[in-house]
């Protein structure tokens, strides 16, 4: 039997680690990142847990319980002026959206790249 929100747990969790701000630029890179990670089955069952945990509990304690405790992600949305339940519908907004802009692999091929072909500082 499948746990409940599982890999609504496995994204919070491993995305939102306590060094995810030195992961991407914000909230919403990091997701991106995420996303080109990931097959469009497991994004698709991110965004099913994301709508039944959303019905499941009415409270937002409760999902910053789930959030913080269960899941063991490090990320604050009253810090950005969001409650869990509004950050978790923003979410789910980007992750049915799909993944955006170049691999972050290739990402950071491409700064390399640049790197290795500027001229050498003075």
């Amino acid at each position: 039997m499948k746990k409940p929100y599982s890999e609504l747990k496995k994204y919070l969790g491993t995305t939102f680690h306590q060094d995810w701000c030195d992961d991407g630029e914000d909230w919403m890179d990091v997701t991106n990142q995420f996303m080109h990670r990931v097959d469009e089955a497991v994004r698709k069952k991110v965004i099913a847990d994301i709508q039944q945990i959303t019905k499941d509990f009415e409270g937002e304690e409760e999902l910053e319980h789930f959030c913080a405790e269960e899941c063991r992600s490090d990320i604050f949305p009253p810090g950005l002026a969001l409650t869990y339940r509004e950050w978790l519908g923003m979410v789910q907004e980007k992750m049915v959206g799909g993944p955006k802009g170049r691999k972050p692999a290739a990402k950071k091929a491409v700064k390399k790249a640049v790197k290795k072909a500027a001229p050498p500082k003075e």
